[in-house]
């Protein structure tokens, strides 16, 4: 690779109350996201930690290269992942067509693609 890899990680918190109904249409929508070229793994699942900050669900992209997020970020079906989010999360609502590509406070560039995948509450997509 002519780029290190990139991880787009996102915290979130999700209404307690979501459904199994909700949660696979996220995770279906996430199994479309994975087909996105550059695109190399992406998980989802919920927090088993007590050190979340309040945060009880995440959401990993690991990204054969940086410049890969640029395609990633304005893409329809992420579009269509982020009005999933809207509804299901609590908070203030997610941006669409986020077209600037913001996201660098929460970019870890990491090389070693770092599959900690071990996790039984986690949803991986592979």
């Amino acid at each position: 690779m002519s780029e290190e890899s990139l991880e787009h990680i996102l915290f979130m918190k999700i209404k307690e109350d979501i459904s199994d109904a909700d949660i696979k249409r996220l995770t279906d929508c996430m199994e479309e996201l994975k087909q996105l070229p550059g695109v190399l793994n992406i998980s989802f699942g919920k927090n088993f930690s007590d050190r979340s900050g309040g945060y009880n669900w995440g959401y990993r992209v690991l990204f054969e290269k940086k410049s890969d997020l640029d395609l990633y970020g304005p893409h329809p079906t992420h579009e269509k992942l982020k009005a999933i989010l809207n509804e299901v999360k609590s908070g203030p609502p997610l941006n669409n067509n986020n077209n600037n590509n913001n996201n660098n406070n929460n970019n870890n560039n990491n090389n070693n693609n770092n599959n900690n995948n071990n996790n039984n509450n986690k949803f991986n997509i592979n």
